[in-house]
């Protein structure tokens, strides 16, 4: 009898271990099968396009606009270009741009060349914002962008030699070819190495501008916040003529105080607002709109003041034309967006 019951339970223990194994070997075949059922239903679901924000189109437009609003005005500014600066910063803290623009207008360099080099952050954006936050560009609307920096350079540096008249906006006034020679290479040099410097920090606060929104939503207080730091530069400033030349704020009127003061204005907006675009869209395009405020400058000196446009500058309007056609266009606007 108890041999029975040992084999009995033997059996037993025996099918409740094929159970077991049985058991064990459809949990495995699960596991196996799982990923591919899981890619199954993922490439079931058709790929969702986000379309383009239009918040992207206004920031970028309105601070190109706004930006040259701004230039505009510099024709009512001062001759003391440093005391313009100052009044500028009251406002906020232009950088390294301002230093440097004012430092092309002392040494009689053409400042359509520094707009040229200052343009040339479009390019280094866009690789820069590819690799830091894998956004992605057609390759139409790299055209485009191209297209659009090749009209800055056409426009800035192609530019009609005529007597300076008044109001007109960047009107440069002819220089002899012995005022040209005095230009000497450390001038050409100082503003080549400045206007990449520019271009590179001015570049820099759209990707810092860009990190932070990744931990920080509230982009117009980021915007403002980065004004605000950068404005401490106008203390320096003050400090620096207040020593040097105290005469100097007596030498300018109500005016010339008024239009830099709204100069820096508008141009505070236009920074809060090329940033604010960069969190809707592409930075190398954005910035790429941005930089057609020369653009803009030109036409205005064409339409208002009578300023001629020049071969190469009429060339460079098209361009930008042509560019803004392929980049709003480009697989209809959807490559905006970042790449997941």
């Amino acid at each position: 009898m108890s041999e029975q019951t040992n084999q009995l339970k033997e059996e037993i223990e025996m099918r409740a271990q094929l159970i077991q194994n049985n058991k064990n070997n459809f949990h495995q075949e699960d596991l196996q099968n799982e990923p591919n059922s899981q890619k199954n239903i993922e490439t079931s679901q058709p790929a969702v396009k986000v379309k383009t924000s239009p918040w992207f189109w206004f920031f970028s437009v309105s601070a190109s606009l706004v930006f040259a609003a701004g230039n505009i005005l510099r024709a009512f500014h001062s001759n003391n270009v440093l005391l313009n600066t100052l009044v500028v910063n009251i406002a906020f803290f232009i950088g390294s741009v301002s230093y440097f623009l004012v430092a092309y207008i002392k040494a009689h360099i053409n400042q359509g060349i520094c707009t040229a080099i200052i343009a040339t952050n479009t390019i280094i954006m866009t690789i820069a914002s590819y690799f830091l936050f894998k956004e992605s560009i057609q390759l139409v609307q790299l055209l485009g962008v191209i297209a659009m920096v090749v009209a800055v350079f056409f426009v800035s540096i192609f530019r009609v030699d005529q007597p300076h008249e008044q109001g007109q906006i960047n009107s440069h006034s002819h220089i002899s070819t012995d005022q040209e020679d005095d230009g000497t290479m450390m001038n050409i040099v100082f503003m080549i190495i400045g206007g990449l410097a520019a271009s590179i920090m001015f570049g820099s606060q759209l990707l810092f501008f860009r990190k932070i929104t990744q931990y920080n939503t509230e982009t117009f207080g980021i915007g403002f916040a980065f004004l605000l730091y950068s404005s401490f530069w106008a203390i320096l400033t003050f400090i620096y003529m207040i020593i040097a030349d105290p005469d100097q704020f007596l030498e300018v009127d109500f005016t010339q105080y008024s239009t830099c003061f709204v100069t820096g204005i508008l141009l505070t907006i236009a920074i809060v607002f090329i940033n604010v675009s960069c969190s809707y869209g592409l930075i190398g395009i954005s910035t790429a709109i941005l930089h057609n405020q020369v653009i803009v400058v030109t036409i205005f000196n064409y339409l208002f003041f009578s300023q001629d446009l020049s071969l190469g500058q009429a060339v460079g309007v098209g361009l930008c034309v042509i560019g803004a056609i392929l980049i709003s266009n480009g697989d209809r606007m959807t490559c905006f967006n970042k790449k997941k």
